[in-house]
């Protein structure tokens, strides 16, 4: 199960990167991260979203691997 919680968080962090790489419509003009793009900037806010992906990255990683921290 926690090998599923793993790949999880990193399809996670890849959908989020890629997202934000592409900025499709529907999801850059969502609500929510209009709210994060008018209170920060675009370019603040590529890469605070870039870096959550990273972060689902590296936390499905240690999942997998099975790291405590």
């Amino acid at each position: 199960m926690q090998n599923l919680y793993g790949l999880g968080a990193i399809v996670t962090g890849l959908i989020t990167i890629a997202l934000v790489y592409y900025k499709p419509n529907a999801y850059w003009d969502k609500h929510s991260v209009r709210f994060v793009r008018n209170l920060i900037g675009d370019e603040a806010t590529t890469i605070l979203y870039s870096m959550i992906g990273l972060l689902f990255i590296m936390i499905g990683f240690f999942v997998l691997l099975r790291v405590n921290l």
